[in-house]
């Protein structure tokens, strides 16, 4: 006999070393063995995992952040671009040339930002962003827009040659998506259908998330 068994996991990443502590993950949900002392053994196993499957998608996003961020047609753009503000867009072409050359998953985004929050450069996937400048420092955090969509993000600050932060790079990787009409075309998206096949057990994955 086996019972459905809820694992929190709340607590935020430390993206200085890339541990992933929970990233806004709401709970893990498996399913164990009604038998004692396996349901400490069985949750701790699918954490880790789960952990070990995220930290890997993470890895992957900070590459292509770095990458951008440290590219200097990047930096340049981003200087360029000190006076434009949050509803501006530049479209810097050097920029736009160094994102393409990432070769982005079909899954992701990558987003150059302007330190008042002007769009300079984009490849990839759209996925809105909140309102007001980016932030100064390394942040990852799930986010939601309003069509429901979940994704993973993360900002990463890009510095000019004096060390000053002249923008940011945001990459967004598509964690969950609903389609409207279901058919042998259109399905809905969960990244934790990646994972389940090294997953040891059964699982789910919610996630506590803000806007853009």
């Amino acid at each position: 006999m086996s019972r459905p068994v809820t694992v929190l996991a709340a607590g935020a990443i430390v993206l200085a070393v890339l541990l992933v502590a929970a990233l806004g993950l709401g709970a893990l949900r498996a399913r164990q063995a009604d038998a004692p002392g396996r349901a400490e053994q069985v949750r701790d196993a699918a954490i880790a995992d789960v952990r070990e499957e995220l930290a890997d998608v993470f890895e992957q996003m900070d590459r292509h952040a770095d990458r951008a961020a440290e590219d200097p047609a990047v930096r340049v753009a981003l200087v360029r671009s000190d006076t434009l503000t949050r509803g501006d867009t530049l479209a810097d072409a050097g920029a736009l040339t160094a994102l393409a050359r990432l070769d982005v998953p079909a899954s992701t985004s990558v987003d150059v930002v302007s330190r008042r929050g002007a769009l300079v450069a984009w490849a990839g996937i759209a996925f809105p962003r909140a309102p007001g400048a980016p932030p100064d420092s390394a942040l990852s955090q799930t986010v939601r827009d309003g069509a429901g969509r979940r994704a993973f993000a993360l900002w990463v600050p890009v510095r000019d040659t004096a060390g000053r932060v002249v923008g940011a790079v945001r990459v967004v990787r598509l964690a969950q998506a609903a389609v409207p009409v279901r058919n042998r075309y259109l399905q809905d998206y969960d990244v934790a259908d990646e994972w389940r096949p090294r997953v040891a057990v059964p699982f789910t994955v919610s996630f506590g998330d803000v806007r853009g």
